[in-house]
């Protein structure tokens, strides 16, 4: 691994328990598991088998701020999420509620727009969040093909954002799954900007099953390619997307 780069934070959205545990042990740090309402008759909705049977550390996400967020917050940690997080936040405001309701007892993963960055963007950096992801991606209604990118300008402005933050969890890479764990271009581009910037946090979005095989793929390639200022890669025949050839050492 190159020595200028911390380690990468891996954060994976896992749509069930099973893939959950398939990319924990394939190396990514965290897992997010969305959780509409965690309420169930007073009762944590599974989250506790998430907590016991995934070996990385669980982010529990929650709705938006409602009228119940404090009881969701609780629930959670009762049941052993070792991170909260909210889908996005929009402001300030809603950022450090979160932080507030959360008092330190887990790990806050702060999701934000660069509109809100752009906006607030010395206040954003003074809160005592855990993790911050400035989202420069979002999916379009046709999938991961769909995604779309933000201005060059937004861009600019969340790679200076992060490097006025060094040594804290910063990042804003989004990685849909590709086919084969693979990676495109914009993938690899976006990783090593982010490095060069001194990020460290990666979320990815997996598929609604994952091979191990391919897990570790996936993974090898996204540390690989995010640690290298060179990776060595190897293009696809069939279709722009890389996988490492060697893997960074670490």
């Amino acid at each position: 691994m190159n020595a200028r780069h911390p380690s990468l934070f891996i954060l994976a959205h896992a749509p069930s328990l099973r893939v959950a545990q398939v990319v924990a042990d394939a190396g990514v740090d965290g897992v997010i598991c969305r959780r509409a309402s965690l309420r169930r008759n007073g009762e944590p909705s599974g989250l506790t088998d998430w907590a016991n049977s995934v070996d990385a550390r669980l982010f529990v996400q929650l709705r938006r701020l409602h009228a119940g967020t404090a009881l969701d917050v609780e629930s959670a940690i009762d049941a052993g999420a070792a991170g909260i997080t909210l889908p996005r936040t929009h402001s300030t405001g809603e950022a450090d509620t979160i932080i507030r309701l959360v008092r330190r007892r887990v790990e806050t993963l702060i999701r934000v727009d660069p509109a809100c960055l752009l906006r607030d963007v010395r206040m954003l950096g003074a809160l005592g969040w855990d993790h911050l992801h400035i989202g420069l991606r979002k999916p379009a209604d046709a999938g991961p093909p769909g995604w779309t990118r933000s201005t060059p300008i937004c861009a600019t402005a969340v790679t200076d954002f992060i490097a006025s933050l060094p040594g804290r969890s910063t990042g804003f890479v989004d990685l849909p799954f590709r086919p084969g764990g693979s990676l495109s271009l914009n993938d690899l581009q976006d990783l090593q900007r982010m490095a060069r910037a001194g990020g460290r946090l990666a979320v990815i979005h997996t598929a609604p099953t994952l091979s191990p095989a391919i897990a570790h793929t996936w993974i090898r390639a996204i540390r690989h390619a995010w640690s290298t200022d060179h990776p060595v890669l190897t293009r696809s025949p069939a279709e722009p997307v890389y996988l490492p050839t060697r893997t960074a050492t670490s």
